[in-house]
């Protein structure tokens, strides 16, 4: 089996994904979301959480129940369009006791295209294969 270095690399800014997705933050659980999740829609309070959390959440996102009052799916339009920029399209959440626990679940590419135009893809976020200890430098290792 070979191993990964990351030395020299610069992860500024990046996110590795867990089975769920991209553990992004958890809020208590509102009473009104789960209702409003469950009829498709996005409520304004959630948006605020999202946005007290430091993402951003559109209110015409579109909510696919995974399961009644537990599990969602949101999917929101691409806001920057320029080439190069990655950004959260997709989020899941996850209801446990009085919990929600929010992850990223589908990221939106620019790519240029030969010709110069520009084509935008909607990627779902797969599992790091990477191990916890690839991912903490050893105690004798400063990171700049």
């Amino acid at each position: 089996m070979g191993s990964t270095s990351f030395t020299g690399v610069r992860l500024s800014g990046a996110a590795v994904a867990v089975t769920n997705g991209i553990p992004l933050f958890a809020a208590v659980m509102l009473q009104d979301w789960s209702a409003s999740l469950d009829a498709l829609t996005v409520p304004a309070d959630l948006i605020e959480a999202f946005s007290n959390s430091g993402y951003s959440l559109s209110s015409s996102s579109s909510v696919t129940v995974m399961q009644q009052s537990a599990q969602w799916t949101l999917l929101q339009d691409p806001v920057n369009q320029s080439p190069g920029v990655v950004e959260l399209v997709g989020f899941s959440l996850f209801v446990s006791d009085s919990s929600l626990s929010v992850y990223g679940s589908s990221i939106s590419v620019n790519e240029v295209q030969t010709g110069g135009y520009t084509i935008n893809l909607i990627l779902p976020v797969e599992p790091s294969a990477l191990a916890l200890s690839q991912l903490d430098p050893p105690p004798d290792v400063s990171i700049n």
